[in-house]
């Protein structure tokens, strides 16, 4: 078992990479996880290392969803993934919706703030982390902390996808999918 403290950890970005769809459209509050997730979280479970849910949830801010209501939809994620043996450390998430008002909102990806408040509250080496996630901006974020980063495209994407194509910062590797996202980390990482 890894160390408790000032350890690395593994983030993993949660709609478009774990579950399908966002989770509070149209009153879903099920998450239908990815394939290939369920599994790949266990395999990260056995490398010790402490495993969290990142995600962003400006609905939020706009009234669309409270944070109780957000609160349930965690707790049905974590709920799924105990009952199949999968371990999450803690969800972050930020629900504000960035504005010029409160600087872009320094807790929404691609900024790192909600990032940096996770490692102290749970003793993380952010430098020797990974994000896992389907977007440019969770690449961006990995790269503002000094943490690897891998890109699973969500499904219907690919990597050569012209937001990725496009992007100015590249990913330490693009996965077809979440569990050779895990057998890389394993690999090059842990």
């Amino acid at each position: 078992m890894m160390d408790e403290g000032n350890g690395p950890a593994v983030f993993v970005d949660r709609d478009g990479t774990m579950c399908f769809a966002r989770l509070d459209q149209d009153g879903n509050r099920d998450p239908e996880f990815i394939p290939t997730v369920l599994d790949g979280l266990k395999r990260l479970n056995h490398t010790g290392l402490p495993v969290f849910i990142i995600t962003t949830q400006s609905d939020n801010g706009r009234s669309q969803f409270t944070e109780d209501e957000q609160g349930e939809i965690h707790d049905r994620i974590l709920e799924i993934l105990s009952q199949n043996g999968v371990k999450i450390r803690d969800i972050l998430y930020c629900p504000h919706i960035p504005t010029p008002e409160n600087g872009g909102d320094n807790g929404h990806k691609p900024t790192s703030q909600m990032l940096l408040e996770g490692s102290e509250k749970h003793r993380i080496d952010l430098k020797r982390s990974v994000i896992i996630g389907d977007r440019i901006a969770d690449i961006e974020v990995a790269l503002e902390i000094g943490a690897k980063s891998i890109l699973v495209p969500e499904p219907g994407m690919s990597a050569q996808d012209p937001e990725v194509d496009s992007a100015s910062v590249k990913p330490d590797f693009v996965a077809r999918n979440f569990m050779e996202a895990v057998f890389w980390l394993i690999r090059k990482v842990h």
